[in-house]
């Protein structure tokens, strides 16, 4: 059981780790960001292959959920997939600076450099990380001049394929999905349970509408 003093050493060591890093962000010189993203990339893959692999303790590496995510350190828990989200953004920002991305072969890049994470994030399992990482990827190859086509070919072939995987998700995974679709054709068999979240979205999006609902007095 966490205590409160325990929580608040845990949340204390990780707000200065989170500090440090965003204060690395704001230095002049992106030097050394530039020369730690490539090994950042490689030390994340050790680390996401680390914990799946069988054999290590389980105080260094507690299965939680049926999910290999977390390495414990003592006095906090930490996910590599979290690195990995970094790391991916910084190597590939290091590769678009000197890619074109005109011809397929260059857009394509980009996402296979992103691939061996996302596959091995996906089979911790972790699903919604794994979706989290393709957007960034998406976004950073737009935003470093990638043809509209071949964006458009991306999302008809996404769009496509989503479905097919539906049979391969493991059964939680595909709860989520009929929760959401649920959601979209009006019914309320989730709302108690998995689509409690995504009700409360929506309920709480249509309450403020575009502008909210202002201060209260």
């Amino acid at each position: 059981e966490t205590t409160v003093p325990s929580l608040a050493r845990r949340q204390s060591v990780c707000g200065l780790v989170g500090v440090l890093c965003a204060a690395a962000t704001l230095l002049p010189s992106h030097l050394l960001l530039t020369r730690a993203a490539w090994p950042l990339y490689f030390a994340s893959l050790a680390l996401l292959l680390f914990v799946l692999l069988p054999g290590v303790p389980e105080w260094l590496v507690r299965p939680k959920n049926g999910g290999r995510r977390w390495i414990s350190l003592g006095l906090f828990e930490f996910q590599p997939s979290e690195i990995a989200k970094i790391a991916v953004e910084l190597a590939l920002g290091v590769w678009l600076r000197g890619a074109s991305l005109w011809r397929f072969g260059g857009f394509l890049m980009p996402f296979l450099l992103a691939l061996p994470p996302m596959f091995l994030i996906l089979i911790e399992p972790d699903l919604g990380t794994t979706l989290m990482v393709a957007p960034a990827v998406v976004a950073m190859v737009s935003a470093a001049g990638a043809r509209v086509r071949h964006l458009a070919l991306l999302v008809a072939v996404v769009a496509l394929g989503a479905p097919l995987s539906y049979p391969f998700l493991k059964p939680h995974q595909r709860d989520r999905v009929d929760a959401l679709i649920a959601q979209v054709r009006g019914e309320e068999t989730y709302v108690g349970d998995i689509g409690l979240q995504a009700d409360r979205a929506r309920t709480l999006a249509g309450s403020g509408g575009l502008v909210g609902v202002g201060r209260e007095r």
